[in-house]
């Protein structure tokens, strides 16, 4: 069984938290979550925020919309 890496963790907790505090899912970047989590591979973080930033689009976020 694989184990969840504590940078996986952390950048779902600094994405939801960047997210409460008025960002949209969307705009959020990896050098945005490095910045609050300041550990970490870039590319773990890249493809964990893919994978939460697809959650959040499925499951239909209110921040996650783009103006258009």
């Amino acid at each position: 069984m694989s184990r969840v890496s504590d940078t996986r963790l952390r950048t779902r907790e600094a994405a939801t938290h960047l997210v409460t505090t008025g960002r949209r899912a969307h705009d959020l970047t990896v050098d945005l979550i490095y910045a609050e989590i300041k550990q970490g591979s870039r590319t773990t973080i890249n493809d964990e925020l893919k994978l939460w930033k697809d959650e959040q689009a499925k499951a239909g976020s209110p921040r996650f919309q783009c103006n258009k």
